[in-house]
Protein backbone atom coordinates (compact mmCIF):
# COMPACT_ATOMS: atom_id res chain seq x y z
CA UNK A 1 0.00 0.00 0.00
CA UNK A 2 1.19 3.26 -1.07
CA UNK A 3 2.35 5.79 2.10
CA UNK A 4 0.27 9.29 1.69
CA UNK A 5 2.72 12.37 3.19
CA UNK A 6 1.43 15.77 3.49
CA UNK A 7 3.69 18.48 2.31
CA UNK A 8 4.00 21.57 4.79
CA UNK A 9 6.25 24.27 4.83
CA UNK A 10 7.07 27.57 6.55
CA UNK A 11 5.11 30.54 4.38
CA UNK A 12 7.51 32.74 2.05
CA UNK A 13 5.84 36.34 2.29
CA UNK A 14 5.88 36.19 -1.31
CA UNK A 15 3.28 33.08 -0.74
CA UNK A 16 -0.57 33.67 -1.51
CA UNK A 17 -3.48 31.84 -0.68
CA UNK A 18 -3.36 28.40 1.44
CA UNK A 19 -4.03 27.64 4.71
CA UNK A 20 -2.82 28.82 8.54
CA UNK A 21 -2.57 26.17 10.82
CA UNK A 22 -4.06 27.85 14.45
CA UNK A 23 -2.88 25.70 17.66
CA UNK A 24 -6.14 25.00 19.18
CA UNK A 25 -6.76 25.49 22.93
CA UNK A 26 -7.10 21.44 23.32
CA UNK A 27 -3.52 20.80 22.80
CA UNK A 28 -2.55 24.05 24.21
CA UNK A 29 -4.55 25.22 26.78
CA UNK A 30 -2.68 28.31 28.14
CA UNK A 31 -1.44 29.70 24.99
CA UNK A 32 1.84 32.10 25.07
CA UNK A 33 2.03 35.31 25.71
CA UNK A 34 0.94 37.44 22.44
CA UNK A 35 -1.63 34.58 21.51
CA UNK A 36 -5.31 35.80 21.22
CA UNK A 37 -8.50 33.37 21.72
CA UNK A 38 -10.08 32.60 17.71
CA UNK A 39 -12.50 30.15 16.86
CA UNK A 40 -12.01 28.14 13.59
CA UNK A 41 -14.34 29.30 11.25
CA UNK A 42 -14.63 25.40 9.78
CA UNK A 43 -15.40 23.21 12.79
CA UNK A 44 -16.58 25.82 15.58
CA UNK A 45 -13.17 24.67 17.82
CA UNK A 46 -11.20 26.97 20.47
CA UNK A 47 -8.00 28.39 18.90
CA UNK A 48 -5.41 30.52 19.28
CA UNK A 49 -4.74 33.82 16.82
CA UNK A 50 -0.67 34.12 16.53
CA UNK A 51 1.05 37.55 15.54
CA UNK A 52 1.30 37.82 12.04
CA UNK A 53 -1.57 35.59 11.06
CA UNK A 54 -3.47 39.32 9.84
CA UNK A 55 -0.67 39.24 7.00
CA UNK A 56 -1.10 36.05 5.84
CA UNK A 57 -5.03 36.42 5.85
CA UNK A 58 -4.13 39.91 3.22
CA UNK A 59 -2.55 38.06 1.06
CA UNK A 60 -5.25 34.87 0.59
CA UNK A 61 -4.74 32.35 3.20
CA UNK A 62 -7.64 31.34 5.57
CA UNK A 63 -7.35 30.35 8.92
CA UNK A 64 -8.33 26.95 10.18
CA UNK A 65 -7.87 24.81 13.44
CA UNK A 66 -5.14 22.70 12.81
CA UNK A 67 -7.03 19.46 12.14
CA UNK A 68 -9.39 21.02 9.77
CA UNK A 69 -5.95 22.75 7.92
CA UNK A 70 -4.88 19.29 7.64
CA UNK A 71 -7.97 17.99 5.94
CA UNK A 72 -8.23 20.73 3.70
CA UNK A 73 -4.28 20.21 2.25
CA UNK A 74 -5.49 16.30 1.94
CA UNK A 75 -8.63 17.15 -0.19
CA UNK A 76 -7.09 19.97 -2.05
CA UNK A 77 -4.49 17.44 -3.29
CA UNK A 78 -1.22 18.34 -1.03
CA UNK A 79 -0.41 14.73 -0.61
CA UNK A 80 2.57 13.45 -2.26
Amino acid sequence: MAENRILLWSRDPKDTDGYICMPTKEHIPKGRPNWTPDTCPKCGAACWRRPGQEEMEKSGAVALCTGCALKMIHVAGGVA
